[in-house]
């Protein structure tokens, strides 16, 4: 059970899928913290995020290459793909 406090909540959610081993470093405290952020104002929309990045890890897992490839003039952007990922 993964618990995110904030000042004004305190947001709950069972990260059994969503792990620390699909992130670097950064980006899972990235997540977490964007998940805080979230959870300030709403609680349930703070869960709504975990679940929909765990549904999306989970899926990129899987399926890697899916999703629009776009085109950037960065660099560092050569190869980023999008994906709608759906509304839970």
């Amino acid at each position: 059970m993964q618990t995110l406090l904030s000042a004004s909540n305190v947001v709950t959610h069972d990260t059994a899928m969503l792990s620390p081993s699909f992130f670097t470093p950064q980006s899972w405290q990235d997540a977490m913290d964007i998940a805080e952020y979230i959870g300030a104002d709403n609680s349930e929309a703070a869960a709504h995020f975990l679940h929909a990045l765990e549904g999306a890890c989970t899926q990129l897992a899987a399926l890697p290459g899916m999703g629009s490839r776009l085109t950037f003039d960065a660099k560092a952007l050569k190869g980023a793909r999008m994906s709608r990922s759906r509304k839970v």
